[in-house]
């Protein structure tokens, strides 16, 4: 199966770049179909949901290149682009990224920049004629990774196939051609349904309706399928690095299983758990939701007790010792537990009663425009823009409710 090659670059902003990038492409493409090529042929605008186009391209790709050049330094998508595959890197170190300065650009230029680029080895030459030899040594040893955008577009692909029977691809074509995909060059995958998703992942909710719509129908009998796609799609717009982030805390260290964000509602939250988890939304990790305020500690461990106990299943009263074996039992099957959390009125002293009381469960801190002090806690990365969260609200849930089914 051909390796997939992103392309990164700022083209669009600087022309001067665009012979370089074209003639990569090409090289690329000669290569009697070793690579598949993932290109942005289209402008990113600040107004679209750049957010779930730049996390599918960073997030299914088996390899990237970056054309680093003054412009694409300060170019704020790619930052995003770069911080995601860095960090991609940072933790499958066999993920392969190949930095191309050109036009100018050096790596000391990047030094020190949160993205990391500048601390992986790259090229550097005048031209891509003069530099391809040596992106084809770098580019040898390429190795397929996982992404938690992956495997939703797998996940999504599955949900489809199980409801859809479309041999000759009829509906397939009729729904996409209900959007205009601004994806670039998108070579077909092996599964069709698949490509689907990807794609409508990458335009995200809002943009992909008129296509989704044009399957709905098949739904009918499976409601659950139908909104787990809708919710996948919908929560597009969260990057890996944050999931792979919560992944990893909650299966780690119990004493730092603590994740917070700048939102103040558990449903803005909700796309990461899901994402994280690695399973459809309706078959995702355990959630509770803590009560905004509390007289006192004591009372805000009894409510994130009852929360949880009617998340598990049990009776809202159920004693502690039920509750602590319920929990211990999700800890040994290594399906985590998550409680969204206000940071409101909580201090670093009382998290870390909390952690003691609730031992495997992870917190999910949602502390709006603040960021309080708290130890031993990671920030979700990138920080969510102003009034990102009431976009949720007005766009994505909005059409949620046009799409499900009656």
């Amino acid at each position: 199966m051909p390796k997939k090659i992103f392309l990164s670059h700022s083209a669009h902003r600087d022309p001067t770049a665009r012979p370089a990038l074209d003639q990569l492409e090409e090289k690329l493409k000669q290569r009697g179909g070793e690579f598949q090529v993932l290109l942005d042929h289209s402008t990113l605008k600040l107004a679209e949901d750049w957010r779930s186009a730049i996390n599918v391209w960073c997030g299914m790709c088996d390899a990237a290149i970056l054309l680093v050049t003054p412009d694409a330094m300060v170019a704020p998508y790619c930052d995003y682009e770069w911080s995601i595959l860095g960090y991609r890197k940072a933790t499958t170190p066999m993920f392969t990224i190949v930095p191309v300065y050109l036009l100018g650009a050096t790596p000391e230029q990047s030094r020190g920049k949160p993205n990391q680029i500048s601390e992986i080895q790259g090229v550097q030459f005048a031209t891509i004629e003069q530099a391809w030899p040596r992106i084809e040594d770098l580019l040898g040893n390429i190795a397929a990774t996982d992404s938690p955008t992956r495997t939703q577009a797998q996940l999504i692909a599955s949900l489809i196939r199980r409801v859809i029977n479309d041999p000759g691809s009829d509906l397939l074509k009729a729904a996409l051609a209900k959007v205009n995909l601004q994806l670039g060059t998108w070579e077909p995958l092996q599964d069709p349904w698949e490509r689907f998703a990807l794609q409508m992942m990458g335009l995200g909710l809002t943009q992909a309706a008129p296509a989704l719509m044009q399957i709905r129908w098949a739904f009918q009998n499976d409601k659950t399928a139908w909104n787990d796609i809708l919710e996948m799609v919908a929560g597009s717009w969260v990057d890996d690095r944050s999931v792979q982030r919560l992944a990893f805390r909650s299966a780690g260290d119990c004493s730092a299983r603590s994740v917070a964000l700048n939102a103040s509602a558990a449903p803005v939250a909700r796309p990461y758990v899901v994402k994280a988890s690695g399973r459809p939304p309706s078959d995702t990790w355990s959630t509770a939701s803590a009560p905004d305020t509390a007289a006192d500690l004591d009372q805000l461990k009894a409510n994130i007790a009852s929360s949880l106990a009617r998340a598990l299943h049990l009776d809202a009263t159920a004693s502690p010792e039920l509750l602590a074996k319920k929990l211990k039992t999700r800890e040994n099957i290594r399906q985590p537990v998550v409680v969204y959390l206000p940071t409101r009125s909580l201090d670093a002293a009382w998290l870390m009663e909390l952690r003691r009381a609730f031992e495997f469960v992870t917190f999910f801190l949602l502390a709006g425009s603040d960021k309080p002090s708290l130890t031993n806690v990671e920030w979700m990365d990138p920080q969510l823009p102003d009034h990102f969260e009431e976009s949720v609200w007005s766009d994505y849930d909005d059409t949620k409710n046009d799409c499900a089914l009656p």
